[in-house]
């Protein structure tokens, strides 16, 4: 051995301290993990060794977002809304600008530089070591910021969760809430075809998979009538009850003051006349969702077989060939 090699190898022991791994060694680490191939294993055996449960995750209260377009708006729109409303927020995002960390949120701030390393090496110590003994293999780099984000959530004890999905929905990593309290799909496009298939239809099938048994999904005002008859048959097949947002005129046809304090948001924060129309959609069904979720949260229950509370009911002559369904949505008095 090089006399080089075996100074570093005793470094440790001559300085008499223990190696404390930094920010840097855990970003390296985890970039790693990139090469690994993407994998469709359960988290549930990473999740049970890091001390996460089942109502762990009930206790998040999770708003679980979809979609081509727009998610990253709709979801920081919700947890502004939940968060200035007192609930402690948590957000998982994806992808993140500039540092990975910006990825998990708390209370509307990334976690630090130091918190995101501890996270990190105490989930990999003991994800590692289960997937040594139960012969796994180790999460991707993905998997590991949701680990992550789990695990900061249970520390922080949110009471409100906003997770956006990374790629399509049904087969993506984040879909394996079993119970979240509302599912939201953005306006869609053509993207990832390669994975989420060639049509509007195929696309929207991808995004219908983190529907949920009993669990309010609301869609945005936009989508296709061949996209709507998918997220209606993926609804009706699994019984979860299906909402349209309303448009921003609907929605305040009749409340002049929903109509003031959105319209205000808009103008300050974008000037352009195609992002208000964009940021329009966005904030009324981020406002939408967050009406669902309250709903829910002071108990009000939801099921295919009830009417749900204040309806608004797409007419004839709104929507062309969509006359052979009733879709129900939040009423435009409903959100205050």
């Amino acid at each position: 051995m090089k006399l080089a090699s075996y100074i570093r190898l005793l470094r440790p022991k001559l300085m008499g301290a223990k190696h404390q791994h930094t920010y840097g060694d855990a970003i390296h680490e985890l970039n790693s993990a990139v090469l690994y191939e993407e994998r469709c294993q359960h988290l549930w055996p990473f999740l049970t060794a890091i001390g996460v449960t089942n109502e762990h995750l009930k206790h998040f209260h999770i708003i679980h977002v979809a979609g081509s377009k727009g998610k990253g708006t709709t979801c920081a729109i919700m947890e502004s809304v939940l968060r200035n409303s007192g609930y402690r927020t948590g957000f998982l995002s994806s992808p993140h600008l500039v540092n990975v960390e910006e990825r998990i949120r708390i209370g509307g701030r990334p976690i630090s530089k130091e918190q995101f390393a501890q996270l990190f090496w105490d989930v990999h110590e003991s994800v590692e070591q289960v997937a040594s003994t139960e012969g796994l293999k180790p999460p991707s780099y993905l998997q590991y910021i949701i680990l992550m984000a789990c695990k900061a959530f249970v520390k922080e004890k949110v009471d409100a969760a906003v997770v956006e999905v990374g790629l399509g929905g049904r087969y993506d990593h984040t879909n394996f809430f079993s119970n979240p309290c509302v599912t939201v799909v953005t306006s869609l496009s053509l993207e990832h075809t390669e994975v989420l298939g060639n049509t509007i239809e195929e696309i929207a099938g991808k995004k219908a998979g983190i529907f949920k048994h009993g669990c309010p999904a609301i869609v945005s005002d936009d989508q296709t009538d061949g996209a709507i008859n998918v997220f209606l048959s993926e609804a009706s097949k699994i019984g979860c009850p299906l909402y349209i947002c309303p448009r921003f005129e609907e929605l305040c046809a009749d409340n002049p003051q929903v109509k003031a304090k959105v319209s205000n948001a808009l103008q300050s924060s974008c000037p352009s006349d195609n992002s208000h129309c964009v940021r329009t959609r966005n904030m009324i069904l981020g406002l939408a969702a967050v009406h669902i979720w309250l709903q829910r949260r002071r108990g009000v229950q939801f099921s295919s077989g009830l009417q749900p509370p204040l309806r608004f009911e797409l007419d004839t002559h709104q929507v062309e060939s969509r006359t052979n369904y009733r879709f129900w949505s939040v009423s435009r008095n409903s959100i205050t």
